[in-house]
């Protein structure tokens, strides 16, 4: 391209390659929008005068489509001839790649679409012949159905045989269905004649879904258009008698026999549409009919057939030749045209009425035929003798074709019954363990952890946890003579409904109304919103990990776990273990026993009657009753004044407020109250982050949430969305974003909670409420003090605006 051409056509994909040159993806710079680009490189001709003779075709080609202003065919935009020899041709755009025709297309084509597209194709062509331009090479690599609408492109671009494939005027090979008018063959003189043939042949394949003369040019596709040897279009059963004409019409041998104008296919296609508004049938339910040495048949597709109503009317005139299958499905695909269906009828010779001595067992479900005549038979008689004497169930095919070729006097078994199947019982499968059997979990290598024990069985809202297989009918049997031998049904079973559940309106699942814990008891499932271990945690339970709250009435013994979503209340105390609350408070009614290996985490607040050995860590509150010892504590309040309210060898390190009752103890313990004073800056940081992760999880979840319910609208219903794999998944993640959410916005209030404390300008303080002993480290922010004397007395320690330590209300001892 030329530096001024280049400057306004940005060039993208590679689309396909077309006979008017390689087709690319561009962006318009100067109207900002999409376009085609077609490029033919004359670069590899050597003679310059045939590249001269390219540009002048080429510019032929130009200026002729510039001329075709059409709804219906490809408008070009512009056009350039660059000094390295390209030529360029820009069009309108639209999304070629899925607008090429394909029968895979036209499968699913509606008849009134297809009608639209060729009314279209010969209006556009119709066109193009009253400003006297010939398309030329009307071939289906230049028709592209683009929307609703279709588009032509290649106009006035011959194309010439060469061995197995054509060749463009611009010199480009194709090698697309052979569309070939017959004259062409011998000798190229365009004509409206050869669009005509063309047009008949895009016809034949837009409604009979094949190419009349074979999918690529070869020798044989040629010698077949020299002979104008296609299948005729009225084969097509879908395919409309009128319209077949006008396709033979269009591509009749001699040309003089075809449409004399494009106009003249335009008015034959016109009177088509008007006449199909009100088409009616000159049939009243079915006819046969023969037509080319084989039978046909006709049906009125509105009207219903009693297929063994037509079967016995076969049968009372004897006809035995008849193929029921191909009848029946020619009915189901009937729009009212003639369909083959085999053969033509022939009738029995009466005399085989004799042939034959029948005998049915009492039982009706056997029957067997003996030959009475030496002669050889046609098995169709055969079987026309069992369906004249009413057999029409269980034929043996093999023994029937054998006992037409029997001497006098054999026997066969000609039919046989089938006896019922009975239905099996209903039976319930179940989403848990019913029996909530222990079971210890094994690594890789075998090891079992008897910490972690299957007990509890989690379940959230919504849940399946029962479903009911329901009992089958049974399979019905039937005698020689048709006739049902009922089936007995499996035996049903009921759904064990109990607390917090519910059941599917179809009846046959049991679901959960609410989150929590599953149990199968009294021959009931039930769900049970709170976790209550009615004694220890210990080998018999192993680790706790629930979503909702847990309750233990007992202890939690040593190197065991207690997970929770919500709040943990231990009626007991808590020795050597690890418990956490992701999103409420931990309760220990009678303390904690670290063994320097205990944690106790909580969003918000921790309870305990004493603490000694451990570490807490809490979102809000901390308040220990009677003492801690040898600890950490991090909070943002730290309270311990209820009780004997001791800290000893301990670092308690809170945010806001420290009260307690006594620090230190008399022999030297390493004591320290630190006040670790809130940041604006760092808060307003952590409060951004934690936006735009909620902003980032709100997102997520909606997505979630559109799957889950394309899952829904795909499976029927939400009950048969719950058993999907992906819904299963898809409603795993949602909840997880879901508890993710609802961490953040708690962790979001608090650290607003922080803010507001800054902006109020409140103090942060230590109070020690009874004594202060010495050797006790005291700091708020980077003001430090480690006491030298002891106060028995309340003692508030503040900070001032110099940085200093200021001891209020205090006697020394």
């Amino acid at each position: 391209m030329d530096s001024q051409f280049l400057s306004r056509y940005d060039l993208k994909d590679f689309l396909l390659s077309l006979p008017s040159g390689d087709l690319y993806k561009a962006i318009d710079i100067k109207f900002k929008r999409n376009v085609l680009i077609k490029i033919v490189d004359l670069s590899n001709i050597k003679e310059i005068s045939d590249i001269e003779n390219v540009k002048n075709r080429f510019n032929r080609y130009v200026n002729n489509a510039l001329k075709l202003i059409h709804p219906n065919i490809v408008n070009i935009l512009d056009y350039h001839i660059d000094e390295s020899n390209k030529c360029y041709t820009v069009t309108e755009f639209f999304n070629i790649n899925e607008s090429i025709f394909s029968k895979e297309m036209l499968f699913d084509m509606s008849f009134n679409t297809k009608l639209k597209i060729a009314t279209s194709l010969v209006e556009a062509m119709e066109f193009a012949h009253s400003i006297k331009i010939l398309h030329q090479n009307l071939y289906i690599d230049s028709i592209f159905f683009a929307g609703d609408n279709i588009k032509i492109d290649n106009f006035d671009l011959k194309r010439y045989l060469a061995k197995n494939s054509l060749i463009s005027e611009l010199g480009i090979y194709s090698n697309p269905p052979p569309y070939i008018p017959p004259e062409y063959i011998s000798s190229y003189e365009p004509s409206v004649y050869g669009d005509i043939f063309q047009i008949g042949c895009i016809l034949y394949f837009i409604f009979c879904r094949e190419h009349p003369f074979g999918d690529t040019i070869n020798d044989e596709a040629i010698l077949r258009i020299k002979n104008l040897d296609y299948i005729d279009p009225t084969y097509y059963s879908d395919v409309e008698i009128d319209i077949a004409k006008i396709i033979n019409r269009a591509m009749m041998k001699k040309p003089s026999e075809r449409f004399e104008t494009v106009n003249q296919f335009f008015i034959e296609l016109k009177k088509i549409i008007e006449k199909l508004k009100d088409k009616k049938y000159d049939i009243s339910t079915y006819r046969f009919f023969i037509q080319n040495n084989r039978m046909f048949i006709q049906t009125n597709p509105t009207a219903s057939i009693d297929i063994s109503e037509l079967e016995n009317r076969l049968l009372n005139e004897n006809i035995y030749n008849y193929d029921l299958e191909r009848i029946q499905e020619a009915i189901h695909i009937s729009n009212g045209d003639p369909i083959e269906i085999g053969e033509i009828f022939k009738k029995i010779d009466s005399v085989i009425f004799n042939c034959f001595d029948i005998s049915v067992s009492d039982d009706q479900m056997e029957c067997y035929l003996k030959k009475l005549t030496p002669k050889k038979l046609d098995p169709k008689e055969i079987l026309f003798y069992l369906k004249k004497k009413n057999i029409r169930y269980g034929y043996i095919k093999e023994n029937i074709n054998e006992l037409a070729e029997d001497a006098e006097g054999s026997i066969r078994l000609v039919a046989r019954g089938t006896e019922p199947i009975r239905g099996e019982d209903a039976y319930l499968v179940f989403f848990f363990e019913p029996e909530n059997k222990y079971k210890p979990k094994e690594d890789e290598e075998g090891n079992v952890d008897f910490r972690n024990i299957s007990v509890i069985q989690q379940v959230d809202k919504g849940d399946p946890l029962v479903i009911k297989v329901p009992a089958t009918k049974g399979i019905d049997g039937y005698n020689v003579f048709g006739n049902i031998i009922k089936a007995t049904p499996g035996n049903d079973v009921k759904l064990p409904t109990g607390k917090n559940v519910y059941l599917s309106s179809d009846g046959l699942k049991i679901l959960s109304t609410t989150d929590g814990i599953v149990n199968y008891d009294n021959g009931k499932v039930n769900v049970i919103e709170m976790i209550i271990i009615d004694g220890d945690v210990n080998f018999s339970t192993g680790n706790i990990n629930y979503k909702g709250d847990v309750l233990i009435r007992g202890d939690v013994l040593p190197d065991f776990k207690v997970f929770a979503g919500g709040d943990i209340k231990i009626r007991g105390v808590v020795e050597g273990a690890f418990i956490e609350s992701e999103r409420g408070s931990i309760t220990i009614s009678s303390g904690i026993f670290g063994k320097n290996q205990t944690k106790i985490k909580a969003l918000k607040n921790i309870k305990a009657d004493f603490v000694q050995d451990a570490e807490l860590l809490a979102g809000e509150t901390v308040e220990i009753a009677n003492y801690t010892r040898n600890s950490k504590v991090f909070c943002k309040s730290f309270l311990s004044y209820k009780g004997m309210g001791a800290v000893q060898s301990s670092l308690i390190e809170a945010t806001r407020l420290i009260d307690i009752n006594i620090a230190g103890a008399k022999n030297y313990t390493k004591t320290t109250l630190y006040i670790n004073q809130l940041n604006k800056n760092n808060l307003k940081l952590q409060i951004q982050d934690i936006m735009e992760k909620l902003d980032t999880i709100s997102k997520s979840i909606n997505q979630v949430k559109l799957q889950i319910k394309k899952i829904i609208v795909s499976s029927g219903s939400m009950e048969n969305a719950i058993l999907d794999t992906e819904y299963k998944a898809c409603v795993e993640k949602l909840k997880k974003l879901d508890n993710l959410n609802l961490v953040l916005q708690e962790k979001l209030q608090s650290l607003q909670d922080d803010m507001n404390f800054i902006l109020s300008e409140q103090k942060e303080m230590i109070i020690i409420r009874r004594y202060l002993y010495s050797d006790v480290k005291i700091r708020i922010g980077s003001a430090l003090k480690i006491t030298k004397e002891e106060y028995e007395t309340r003692v508030v320690i503040t900070k001032d605006e110099n940085d200093e330590l200021i001891f209020g209300s205090a006697i020394s001892k």
